[in-house]
């Protein structure tokens, strides 16, 4: 059984998409990142999406370099609801830090 996230193209417009991703971005920059010796394809279209994974053990959550920008910005597939609401409730989180 294959376990790996498989990715799918969205034809819905996405209201608030900017809005998410700016979120998304900040998220990013706050996010230790784990760099890692082989590279990592697009499984959409096998274009070249990195090689760090960012991390955030303190919530158990990660995340591919590549996926808000190669996937959710550029090809609009949808996150899954679980990478949805941390990626709001961590900006929340940020955002209210001294």
């Amino acid at each position: 059984r294959d376990n790996r996230y498989l990715p799918i193209i969205s034809n819905e417009v996405w209201t608030e998409k900017s809005e998410w991703l700016q979120k998304a971005y900040v998220v990013n920059a706050n996010t230790p990142t784990v760099s890692y010796r082989g590279i990592a394809f697009s499984r959409l279209d096998g274009s070249f999406v990195g090689n760090e994974e960012y991390q955030d053990t303190i919530n158990n959550i990660c995340w591919p370099e590549g996926y808000v920008e190669h996937y959710i910005r550029d090809n609009n597939v949808m996150p899954t609801e679980r990478f949805y609401n941390y990626i709001n409730a961590r900006y929340d989180q940020l955002i209210k830090s001294p």
